[in-house]
């Protein structure tokens, strides 16, 4: 605007500059119109990548509806997962994870458990409930078999420790996945995230050269593999930002700030926002320390207002924090003022919503909880019915044996055969009453040990009078042939 207003005082007051007036507002007109193309394409091509997200998750839902087997039931759903994990909504995780643990219940299939335990505990991470989140890690790993699946988990459970600032036991498990996946031989996605968690658990431990040695590894991975998609644009983006940090430590300031621009660039372009927004935040402190301030206010103000569409509180407190302090340096104590209250707070608020939080997520374990006491009860009366088909099956053997002989003229049978017999089929008898009548007494004695023990002694104590005298009339029977 300041630009306009001096261009028309020279050509009132400078004739001679007349044309060259003239051009300029001509080219200053050009160009902003171009400036206007340009940010349509933008918001078209902002819009044509939201509405694709949206079509595919719709298409899910569609494709979810339609399905009628429990394993490609579970697949949508972990990909439905997968795509609100990506836009960061928690609220349709909840959900997501709540279907897809009923589904694996109801399969009695402990992979698709496991998957299952696993998005339980990424919903919480997301939730900032870390402890709940590595409870479900846990739990996972515990049932795991497969290497794929035990990769996936310590590298996940690695980075709940990371989240937790416990570096030491984060790289514990990071080895042990750098461990499966060399007796794998894995080159997918997953060996680019361990390259980078091992870089970040060495960088945190103040072992740059380490660190530096991972990021190189796994860039070297991408390259060499050709690897692409979202989660290697997603790795790609943290890797940039962990180079950054690393050369930073180095004292190597140029390297340090190219790697910086360059993570915000490609986390921007490609609307990445968890690495966009660390990495606006880290590259401000970096400017800020190098007396920088102004590029640090435009950095840490762009990291400020992506955090907050995001709702990332940990990172609006950064932003805030490190604009005080920049504010304070330009000699604007009102701005100053300002954002340290801000940073305040958020840090009351998110102390509150945390307190909210912990308590939704209790509650949300505890439906899971229910749900996996009823998967288990559910399991044995299935259990408890296939053993009295069994113990019934058993009865009805000996019952015929029995039968058989006493109807036959020619058969022979000594007394001992017949004892035998005898004691198997009271052994079977009392298993199969047991069974019968196992949840009935469980439920009105509430499942007392003592109570349960005294009424099948009571229940023994009739039967082996019971079973003497039939012995005793099956002998004379046979004593009559």
């Amino acid at each position: 605007m300041l630009m306009h207003t001096n261009i028309g005082l020279i050509e009132c007051t400078y004739p001679d500059f007349y044309i060259f007036g003239w051009v300029t507002h001509l080219f200053l007109f050009k160009m902003k119109c171009l400036k206007h193309l340009l940010c349509a394409i933008l918001l078209l091509t902002a819009a044509i990548r939201l509405n694709a997200q949206v079509t595919t998750a719709d298409s899910l839902q569609q494709k979810l509806k339609k399905a009628t087997k429990a394993e490609e039931k579970f697949s949508l759903l972990n990909q439905l997962f997968g795509e609100y994990l990506q836009r960061g909504n928690t609220e349709k995780q909840e959900q997501v994870t709540k279907d897809m643990l009923q589904v694996a219940q109801q399969s009695h299939n402990d992979s698709l458990l496991v998957q299952a335990y696993m998005n339980v505990g990424t919903y919480l991470v997301n939730k900032a409930d870390f402890e709940a989140g590595l409870e479900f890690y846990f739990k996972a790993l515990h049932r795991a078999e497969l290497t794929d699946m035990l990769i996936v988990l310590n590298n996940n459970i690695g980075g709940e420790y990371e989240d937790l600032k416990n570096f030491n036991e984060a790289l514990k498990y990071t080895k042990k996945v750098e461990q499966l996946l060399a007796n794998k031989g894995s080159k997918d996605a997953i060996l680019i995230y361990n390259n980078w968690h091992m870089a970040f658990d060495y960088l945190n431990l103040n072992k740059t050269e380490s660190a530096l040695k991972y990021l190189d590894a796994a860039t070297r991975n991408i390259q060499i593999h050709s690897l692409s998609g979202k989660r290697i644009n997603f790795i790609q983006a943290h890797i940039y930002w962990s180079y950054g940090q690393v050369y930073e430590k180095l004292k190597n300031a140029d390297a340090a700030d190219e790697y910086y621009q360059k993570a915000i660039a490609y986390a921007d372009s490609l609307q990445i926002k968890a690495p966009l927004v660390l990495s606006l935040n880290s590259y401000s402190q970096f400017l800020y320390k190098n007396a920088q301030y102004k590029p640090a206010k435009l950095n840490a103000l762009k990291a400020l207002n992506e955090a907050t569409q995001t709702n990332y509180v940990l990172e609006v407190i950064n932003s805030a924090s490190v604009l005080s302090k920049i504010y304070t340096k330009l000699n604007m104590p009102d701005s100053a003022n300002y954002y340290y209250r801000l940073k305040d707070e958020q840090q009351e608020k998110t102390f509150n919503q945390q307190r909210i939080s912990r308590l939704q997520d209790l509650t949300f374990t505890e439906q899971i909880r229910q749900a996996e006491e009823q998967a288990r009860l559910a399991e044995l009366e299935e259990q408890r019915k296939h053993n009295l088909q069994y113990a019934g099956i058993a009865v009805a053997i000996i019952t015929f044996v029995v039968i058989f002989l006493l109807l036959s003229r020619s058969t022979a049978a000594s007394p001992r055969l017949i004892e035998f017999l005898g004691v198997v089929g009271l052994l079977i008898l009392f298993e199969f009453v047991n069974l019968l009548l196992h949840p009935f007494i469980g439920k009105y004695t509430h499942h007392s040990p003592l109570l349960m023990l005294g009424i099948m002694v009571v229940i023994a104590a009739l039967l082996v009078p019971l079973h003497h005298k039939m012995e005793h009339w099956i002998k004379k029977k046979f004593i009559g042939h």
